[in-house]
């Protein structure tokens, strides 16, 4: 029976503990490049394949690929091997790309050919918040969007408003007969509110507008009743 204590035995222990920290300070490090979530993703993508070496066994012939849909994003001097492990990237479950490690020479079998069973598991972990990362730049990507959106819409009414405030109060007869004139074109249009409130306005009896279509040069336009707050000579 072998003592736990053998020289051999605390080596062994020691370049355990001595992995298990890399993998940490690898994860450590990934971890604060994906926290910023403002950063383009090729910068992200570079940046990872930058901090995934130095937590591996063999970080001197390690190197990483990153595949994202038609871009590839690679370690300087990046060398096709049969020394290597991938992971999927997946947003909602569906695949939008992979991560590779590999060594560039043979290396000493480990747990899963040469790597460490707590390399499986860390290329897994990071794959999966890369996963995360590029779902959250998505939605915040659409979010931003559609606040923009509501910005212009916001902006756009602003200013009809200050328009129709500036007609207001200098020259409310110009805002009739601009009232008026919208009125009759969303009425023609075939808007039952603005027919109503013409009717309503005119105080004559509701009768149907003639729906969108060519006029011929005879017809005339239906005018509102004379003498309602509505009627005003053409611009």
């Amino acid at each position: 029976m072998s003592n736990p204590r053998t020289p051999t035995a605390v080596t062994t222990l020691f370049s355990a503990l001595h992995e298990r920290a890399k993998e940490l300070s690898c994860l450590y490090r990934i971890e604060e490049i994906l926290i910023i979530y403002d950063v383009p993703l090729d910068k992200v993508f570079r940046q990872v394949i930058e901090a995934i070496p130095p937590g591996w066994q063999f970080p001197e012939c390690c190197q990483a690929q990153i595949s994202y849909g038609t871009e590839t994003y690679e370690s300087p001097g990046y060398e096709d091997t049969p020394y290597a492990q991938c992971a999927e990237i997946y947003v909602q479950d569906t695949s939008i790309g992979r991560l590779c490690v590999s060594y560039k020479k043979p290396t000493p079998e480990s747990d899963c050919g040469p790597f460490m069973q707590g390399e499986v598991k860390l290329i897994q972990t990071i794959a999966e918040r890369l996963g995360q990362f590029i779902l959250h730049q998505r939605l915040r990507g659409m979010y931003e969007k559609i606040s923009e959106e509501r910005r212009d819409a916001t902006g756009a009414t602003r200013g009809w408003r200050i328009a129709l405030d500036l007609l207001r109060n200098t020259n409310p007869n110009l805002l009739i007969r601009v009232a008026r004139k919208m009125m009759n074109y969303l009425g023609w249009r075939g808007v039952t509110e603005a027919r109503d409130l013409l009717q309503r306005f005119s105080g004559g009896e509701p009768h149907p507008m003639p729906l969108p279509g060519p006029k011929s040069c005879s017809e005339t336009p239906t005018s509102p009743r004379a003498g309602s707050p509505w009627t005003a000579s053409s611009p």
